[in-house]
């Protein structure tokens, strides 16, 4: 399995990605809520929604004890997230692989309790800071999805990288109101921030 910082995915570097399937492991933007609530205005703005878990975690470094157990389901590659938000990540893994992608929103691994610090916040959280967060790249994601979470680990095979060069996210259910489509933007794009 070869292991990439996400700060250091170039451009086209790595069209070997086309096809696989996505795997995200650890719960997204759980250092960039950290950082939120360092800020004293911010914390107490948000405190009404804050359990005591919430402020544990904050105490505690991110840790990920992911990568063995995906060695052994067959994961080709690992991209740990380093300082940015997981739609960033996930935008440069396409741009890697000079490919698009296609994740489903409701199987990103988030706290509910991070979603609604956000919202009261008017923060995306899935641009904040993913650090300690890790995107495994594999053709057994659901094998690997479910290793690891036999470890306590929580995980969701996310999606997969398309041969087309859209970046999508899916979020809705069919059924109950027809599936929205949002696209993906390149880090620190001002459309990266709207949507």
């Amino acid at each position: 399995m070869q292991s990439i910082s996400s700060k250091d995915l170039e451009k086209n570097a790595y069209r070997e990605f086309k096809g696989l399937e996505i795997v995200i492991a650890g719960y997204v933007a759980e250092e960039g809520l950290k950082q939120l609530l360092a800020d004293p205005a911010t914390h107490a703005k948000a405190s009404s929604l804050l359990s005591e878990s919430v402020m544990e975690r904050a105490e505690k470094p991110a840790t990920c004890p992911e990568a063995a157990v995906a060695v052994k389901s067959g994961a080709q590659f690992l991209i740990t997230a380093e300082g940015e938000g997981i739609y960033d990540v996930l935008y440069k893994i396409a741009e890697a692989g000079d490919a698009g992608l296609t994740v489903y929103l409701r199987r990103i691994p988030i706290r509910q309790e991070t979603i609604e610090v956000c919202n009261e916040l008017e923060k995306n959280p899935y641009y904040l800071d993913a650090t300690g967060c890790m995107v495994f790249l594999t053709d057994k994601a659901f094998t690997l999805e479910c290793k690891l979470r036999e470890q306590g680990i929580p995980a969701m095979a996310a999606g997969f990288l398309t041969k087309e060069k859209d970046k999508v996210i899916l979020s809705g259910e069919k059924a109950r109101m027809g599936v929205h489509r949002n696209y993906l933007f390149p880090p620190g794009s001002a459309k990266a921030n709207l949507s």
